[in-house]
């Protein structure tokens, strides 16, 4: 059977790289930001930020029961190539969450009115809260009835017109955010003001371009089917489970550093946890592509597709992976100290942490992927749900009892994280991908793991050789490291299908080709 969604590599490589372009951007201005504000506000007032989007964080995962099997199903249909399937199901939606944004707005202005009433708020910085609190609702309430209508990038694989777009959004919101903390003040509110600005533009132009790539993207008052609200919640509901895994460790903990612990604690979680947050994103962000490709071949009925998907996006994960967080792990504590200070030295400790644990899942990445293209997210969310809840309650013994603060935060999500990896997450992705262990540790986890082993070695020594003491000489030591790094991963990590493909791109890159040699295997 035929299907509209186009599986290439090509494609796959030129929205990855795009989406790598707008990060590197964005990441940017958010290392900016941070360092900027920590060295000219008190930790009292930098964490109502993250206190705040803790609560909003909320709002995504629950309207996600709605709004997350839209992609799923709208790009099926249109590898079928059912277009009359499609309207019935943006008009079926639109008119469910519609009313739900209006109530989502309402309840969002009563909650940040009363917002003294839910946290613990010194009473000078009530005001900015409810500010903050009432600006990062207002997006989502747009957002909720608008989702139907933004999925055109999406299902045409235009993420690379998509990353346009976000490029534009976030110099907008960028040269705002700068304009108000040099021009007018240090604030954090700030900071949801720009990010406000940036979300409603962008939901706009998605729209408007959305629309005339997929012309079916409209709603119909005939078209109204609510037989589709039960298969499209159905999805959705299982993979709550697996949003509210997620928010338990990006807003639940936070909250309970805030109860339990002192600001620092919080301040120190926060900085220390961006370097996962950050690769997270990363690696989201650039493996977004793969979502309707994926749904394709599960359309199509292309099992061995999918399980050379999962195996080569597993190794290629963990070399990504590899590359930023091994050295960020060696060098946390000099990376910490030069960035904030050494006041925040407890964030050395999270950084390690929490980039171990990512590590150890990585290998493992496109589990979500396989398990949303075949509509079977149950098991999946049921298993992160459970572990993320037994991490939440070792993280209020650890820090409520022990009083182990932001290290004992990062200690309970790491081991909780390492055991349920082994036991659960590996055996249940490789029954989807039809793959045997063996062959995912020889094809996927050694070939993905020796670059690191490699630099990781390269990288202690020089740590202990050079000691280094400003950026200048980590970055000298992290880019030897890189260097071993690559020359292991293109000389004896790649498998032929990768070589075969880097090379075909080096020869297409004139100076670049003597490197297609050495990949190659030649002298």
């Amino acid at each position: 059977m035929g299907t509209r969604v186009e599986i290439s590599k090509r494609l796959l490589l030129i929205n990855s790289a795009s989406t790598i372009a707008v990060q590197v951007i964005r990441v940017t201005v958010l290392l900016w930001l941070h360092q900027y504000l920590l060295r000219r506000i008190s930790p009292q007032e930098y964490v109502l930020y993250p206190i705040v989007l803790a609560i909003v964080a909320f709002i995504p995962m629950f309207s996600g029961i709605l709004t997350v099997g839209l992609s799923r199903y709208v790009v099926e249909a249109y590898a079928r190539d059912e277009e009359s399937r499609i309207v019935e199901i943006v008009s079926t939606m639109f008119t469910l969450l519609l009313p739900l944004g209006v109530l989502l707005l309402l309840c969002g202005g009563a909650a940040s009115w009363h917002v003294d009433k839910l946290l613990t708020i010194a009473p000078d910085r009530v005001w900015d809260v409810r500010l903050m609190l009432l600006l990062l609702v207002f997006p989502l309430a747009i957002q909720l009835p608008a989702a139907p209508f933004v999925l055109g990038l999406y299902v045409r694989q235009k993420f690379v017109l998509a990353n346009v777009i976000t490029l534009g959004v976030e110099v907008l919101k960028s040269g705002l955010l700068l304009v108000l903390l040099l021009a007018v003040s240090a604030r954090v509110l700030w900071v949801p003001v720009a990010t406000v600005c940036g979300q409603v533009c962008s939901v706009i132009a998605t729209i408007i371009v959305s629309r005339r790539l997929v012309p079916s993207l409209c709603y119909r008052r005939d078209a109204v089917r609510w037989g589709v609200v039960k298969e499209i919640v159905g999805f959705g509901g299982w993979s709550f489970l697996g949003a509210v895994a997620g928010r338990i460790q990006d807003s639940v903990i936070p909250l309970v550093l805030n109860e339990l612990g002192a600001p620092l604690d919080l301040a120190c979680f926060q900085v220390g946890s961006m370097g996962r947050r950050q690769i997270n994103h990363w690696v989201d962000a650039t493996s977004r592509p793969l979502y309707p490709i994926v749904t394709g071949m599960h359309a199509m009925g292309a099992k061995a597709r999918l399980r050379s998907v999962y195996i080569r996006g597993g190794r290629i994960n963990l070399w990504l992976v590899g590359f930023v967080s091994v050295p960020a792990m060696i060098y946390s504590r000099e990376l910490i100290h030069l960035y904030v200070g050494p006041v925040y030295s407890d964030a050395a400790y999270v950084l390690v942490l929490t980039l171990a644990g990512f590590v150890l899942s990585a290998g493992n990445s496109m589990v979500w992927k396989l398990s949303t293209a075949m509509a079977r997210v149950r098991p999946l969310g049921i298993g992160v749900l459970i572990s993320h809840m037994i991490a939440l309650g070792v993280t209020v013994y650890l820090v409520g009892w022990l009083h182990m603060g932001a290290v004992g935060a990062a200690l309970a999500a790491f081991s909780v994280s390492a055991v349920t990896s082994v036991v659960f997450m590996w055996p249940l992705a490789f029954r989807l991908a039809d793959v045997k262990f063996s062959v995912w540790v020889r094809e996927t986890f050694i070939p993905g793991i020796m670059p690191a082993c490699v630099g990781g070695v390269v990288w202690m020594v020089l740590r202990m050789a050079v000691i280094p003491a400003s950026w200048r000489a980590i970055g000298f030591c992290v880019v030897v490291g890189w260097l071993c790094y690559v020359a292991t991963l293109l000389r004896f990590s790649l498998a032929p299908v990768d070589r075969s493909d880097l090379m075909r791109i080096l020869a297409r890159m004139g100076p670049l080709s003597r490197l297609g040699r050495f990949v190659g295997g030649e002298a």
